[in-house]
């Protein structure tokens, strides 16, 4: 039987002084933990009007469209969820094998301090051609669009920072 997700987003007693990016990174864990869980489809509640909305009443852009963006990044359809897990409480994790064969990993601080996060594919050999793309707190976005930035190989573990209160979505060669 197909469960869908109908009308959510972080609506309701929000504090005044949470931040709009607070929205775009309740979207991208949302979604994705819905879809890990087999959820068809996901329903953002406004389109437009107000904080956290898809998109502002000028048509621009909103929190939660890049929490959208986000989790479109990490996985789209016929992608594979893999089975990804943090060390930190603050540190929400999810994880996807893409039908191009590349791997991707979102790290999610939902803590207002900075995470390092230790990033290892146990038998995927090493990570090559790794894009990295964010949207948080402290990310200024003026386009649609988030824009990777090219990751340096590694043999090894990659550590990554993730700011405060930020998504930062890793896809790589393995």
């Amino acid at each position: 039987m197909p469960v869908f997700m109908t009308e959510t987003n972080p609506n309701g007693n929000v504090a005044p002084t949470t931040p709009d990016a607070a929205s775009g990174l309740f979207a991208a864990h949302v979604l994705l933990t819905g879809f890990e869980a087999g959820i068809n489809n996901t329903e953002w509640l406004e389109l437009h009007a107000g904080a956290g909305t898809f998109l502002d009443d000028s048509e621009k852009p909103g929190a939660a469209f890049y929490g959208f963006q986000l989790a479109h990044l990490l996985a789209g359809e016929g992608d594979q969820f893999l089975t990804a897990t943090s060390s930190s409480s603050s540190v929400l994790v999810h994880a996807a094998k893409k039908q191009n064969g590349k791997l991707a990993v979102m790290l999610l601080n939902r803590s207002a301090t900075g995470s390092p996060a230790f990033v290892s594919l146990q038998g995927m050999g090493a990570l090559t051609a790794a894009t990295r793309y964010q949207y948080g707190l402290t990310t200024s976005q003026t386009g649609a669009l988030l824009t990777g930035t090219p990751l340096l190989s590694s043999d090894g573990p990659q550590v990554v920072s993730v700011p405060p209160l930020t998504a930062v979505v890793i896809v790589a060669n393995p």
